[in-house]
């Protein structure tokens, strides 16, 4: 069965260091002649750390956009696909995911985390109205016209006299000054 998103309690798995690795050579397509060695993808990548510093692996689209699989408990594309995970500063993903402030958060317009935000919204949003629909029809109240309330209540019309007041039982009493 497929699913809009991944389940609440599904746990994304490990990106392993091949796709990291790769996602490296995509940002960093003509490394020094150090990382390019012979050896495991482990010593290539604690090479590339050496050289480049350490990097932020970033699924895009996310992983809460993506269709879920129930038979295969993955998302589509899977989520370690390495054509869809991207190799990031630490800054630069602090603004993908917080905002164009990054660490300071000036704002969270235009961030992931707004965005992710604002589809739960929305969806609880349908969910509520798609409800509210289907228990209308139920009660057979789906096309029935809304009752008027009658008219409203209408102001006094006049001023208040600043030297009289009324009382709790409805007297006009002078006001003492």
């Amino acid at each position: 069965m497929i699913l809009k998103s991944p389940p609440k309690g599904w746990k994304r798995p490990v990106i392993p260091v091949a796709v990291k690795l790769q996602a490296m050579l995509r940002r960093y397509p003509n490394p020094p002649i150090t990382v390019i060695c012979q050896g495991s993808d482990s010593a290539k990548m604690v090479a590339m750390f050496l050289v480049y510093g350490k990097h932020h692996f970033h699924h895009s689209p996310g992983l809460w956009q993506r269709e879920f699989d129930t038979d295969e408990n993955d998302t589509d594309p899977k989520a370690n696909s390495a054509e869809h995970i991207l190799a990031v500063t630490g800054l630069e993903h602090d603004a993908i995911e917080n905002g164009p402030g990054g660490v300071r958060r000036i704002t969270s317009a235009g961030s992931a985390s707004n965005r992710r935000a604002k589809e739960k919204r929305l969806a609880a949003n349908r969910a509520d109205a798609a409800f509210e629909e289907w228990a209308q029809m139920k009660r057979g109240e789906a096309n029935k016209p809304k009752k008027s309330r009658g008219p409203k209540l209408r102001s006094r019309g006049f001023r208040k006299d600043p030297n009289f007041k009324r009382t709790v039982s409805g007297k006009i009493v002078p006001r003492r000054r």
